[in-house]
């Protein structure tokens, strides 16, 4: 207001104790006190992501014991909306998945195929008013959930099908046997 200009502002830092580089470019405009409108991107390469809650479910807690996150944040905002977009990108990740060992087979498989995850990302976005805005979570954890689900699955059928299969030779064994 000032000097008739938006703000603008860009920072790049590299060689952080936990981050290998950042950078953040953005451009305040608030000429207008009743009609700001600010856009900022924030990008973080290397964060050293450690002992980070995913689910602090007691069935199935999950957390970032270790690993590498990217993270880029793109947001505007003006008087009446916002709108972002998070992306976190995680590598070299090793999850701990908790837990006192019980639960069901569902859990187990869950548990058993996120241990093995070293590689994902999180998703959110960011809708609405300044006010009031909705965040939306998404991640590529859910391949990994459902090819979980799919092997405890086939798991289950195949132990199924041959105790089937043996409750029906022995029912049959006898009477086949004096066919012969």
């Amino acid at each position: 207001a000032i000097l008739g200009k938006p703000l603008t502002l860009a920072f790049t830092g590299s060689g952080m104790k936990d981050i290998q580089g950042a950078s953040i470019n953005g451009t305040l405009d608030h000429r207008k006190a009743d009609q700001p409108e600010d856009s900022m991107e924030i990008a973080v390469r290397g964060y050293k992501a450690a002992g980070m809650t995913l689910s602090s479910a007691a069935s199935l807690p999950v957390s970032l014991q270790d690993g590498l996150m990217d993270i880029e944040i793109k947001g505007r905002r003006d008087a009446k909306t916002i709108a972002a977009k998070v992306v976190a990108r995680v590598k070299n990740a090793k999850l701990n998945t908790g837990g006192d060992g019980s639960g069901g087979a569902f859990t187990n498989a869950i548990k058993s195929s996120l241990a093995k995850v070293s590689s994902f990302s999180l998703t959110a976005d960011i809708t609405g008013t300044p006010e009031k805005y909705d965040v939306k979570v998404s991640s590529d954890l859910d391949k990994v959930m459902k090819e979980a689900a799919g092997a405890m699955v086939r798991e289950q059928r195949d132990k199924i099908e041959k105790e089937l299969k043996k409750a029906v030779q022995e029912k049959t064994e006898s009477k086949l046997a004096g066919l012969k």
